[in-house]
């Protein structure tokens, strides 16, 4: 009656997606319900139920948010439900294979607020020098980061190599701030730079998707 339990990952900040494909020949109401567990001997919460009507070959899918505690965690899930007879009666029941998911950090996007197109000598003890700043944005949960998050700036010394970079963490508006102040190691001319996350409990460990200069 219940086969092909899956899901599809997401970081904690997206509702995770469930589904199990629900058959009944006799085109009979089943009573469908999802549970997870930390471990797969239970003990079980049911997390939701819903009615499969005139279920004859159905998926049924079900959706569970997480929050950046249960990163790293694996859980475990089942369905199983009831069938109702032609008299009305719910009597006879099933249930799928246990499986198991771990829940992954969220994903990051950036939004250059400043910095493209600056200009910078090489004197390394220069007074004025342009401001990088770069928005960090949650694209799981759909919300600006907040403050204390890890993201460093790297820039080419010379085309296509970085420097080792320079880090920084998030103000409470998700932006983050460089002064970048080279020295003679940087060669002259065009340079790119980039930001990316590091070392962080919540978010995945990612750069720019293009580098900027």
């Amino acid at each position: 009656m219940f086969s092909n339990p899956s899901y599809t990952p997401e970081g904690w900040g997206a509702p995770m997606n469930f589904t199990v494909l629900v058959e009944d020949v006799d085109y009979n109401n089943v009573s469908v319900r999802f549970y997870t567990a930390p471990s797969s001997s239970g003990p079980w919460t049911l997390r939701e139920t819903k009615l499969c009507e005139d279920c004859f070959y159905e998926y049924v899918n079900f959706s569970l948010w997480h929050d950046c505690s249960d990163v790293g965690k694996t859980y475990y899930f089942k369905f199983n439900g009831t069938d109702q007879n032609y008299t009305g009666d719910w009597d006879l029941s099933g249930s799928s294979s246990i499986e198991s998911y771990t829940v992954q950090k969220d994903n990051v996007s950036f939004v250059i607020l400043n910095g493209t197109g600056s200009y910078v000598n090489r004197s390394g003890s220069q007074v004025n020098y342009p401001m990088i700043i770069v928005r960090l944005y949650d694209s799981d949960n759909q919300t600006w980061l907040g403050s204390g998050i890890n993201a460093t700036l790297w820039v080419t010394r010379t085309a296509g190599a970085y420097g080792s970079g320079l880090a920084n963490t998030t103000n409470s508006s998700g932006a983050v701030h460089y002064s970048f102040n080279p020295d003679c190691t940087y060669s002259v001319g065009l340079q790119n730079w980039s930001v990316g996350t590091v070392n962080n409990t919540c978010y995945s460990d990612q750069n720019m998707t293009y580098p900027s200069n």
